[in-house]
């Protein structure tokens, strides 16, 4: 009788054999080198994110300060063009030599227009305290201005500041209400037309396209500077909404 020869079992790949537990050693550092390579591509990403908020924060600040600078620039040129307005005209015995015209203002910049001596002086003080960075000051004396003289023309004006102060301290709420005192109780104020603009930019930020496309819409028809940024504002407005 001839014996068949037993399989042979090769111990050296079955279980808890050395070739089996390199495998899994083997297995176990691959794993461990895609967990550190992962964590360590997630702390990079969280201080490029970090720095970008930075560098968004920095930005924000310097819109801001180049808001609040040309809002300090603008009520300079009011105080100034305030001033040359209220000058009494020179008379016959002022007039020799000719005219210095070097302080003229444009014809296109328009005075404030008053119609109480004594809302102007409140308007002036309100100016210089704005000129002099008392944010609080200047707010009270235009909030003052406008309970006192609520249809005196330079009240617009008022308005005007109170809703531009607000704006580049990017409290929506509060310039929404001075833009629209300014847009609905003086139609044909000097600033209506960059009322609009300005209310309408409110509007988006406060997510109300709607209200903002309609007044963009008025603003764009009054033509000028106020409609080429009308224009520009609803070239934008439409370029979001695709």
């Amino acid at each position: 009788m001839i014996w068949a020869q037993a399989p042979v079992e090769d111990r050296s790949i079955g279980p808890g054999s050395p070739a089996q537990l390199q495998a899994e050693q083997q297995a176990q550092e691959q794993e461990q080198s895609a967990t550190i390579a992962l964590y360590l591509e997630l702390q990079t990403l969280r201080t490029e994110v970090s720095l970008l908020r930075g560098l968004i924060e920095e930005s924000n600040y310097e819109i801001q300060r180049l808001q609040s600078r040309q809002a300090t620039d603008y009520a300079n040129l009011d105080a100034r063009i305030l001033g040359l307005n209220s000058v009494p005209a020179a008379g016959p015995s002022q007039a020799s030599g000719p005219a210095d015209t070097t302080n003229t203002p444009s014809t296109e910049i328009a005075p404030p227009q008053i119609d109480s001596e004594t809302a102007a002086d409140q308007y002036r003080a309100a100016l210089d305290k704005m000129r002099a960075g008392d944010r609080e000051g200047a707010l009270e004396g235009f909030r003052q201005l406008i309970g006192d003289y609520p249809t005196d023309p330079v009240v617009g004006d008022a308005y005007y500041w109170v809703g531009q102060t607000h704006w580049v301290a990017d409290e929506n709420e509060e310039a929404r209400e001075a833009f629209t005192g300014l847009v609905n109780g003086f139609k044909n104020h000097r600033r209506y037309g960059e009322a609009l603009n300005k209310l309408a930019e409110v509007y988006i930020k406060l997510n109300d396209q709607q209200q903002a496309e309609t007044l963009l819409l008025e603003a764009e028809q009054l033509g000028g500077d106020v409609g080429a940024r009308a224009s520009e504002l609803l070239e934008e407005f439409s370029q979001q909404q695709i």
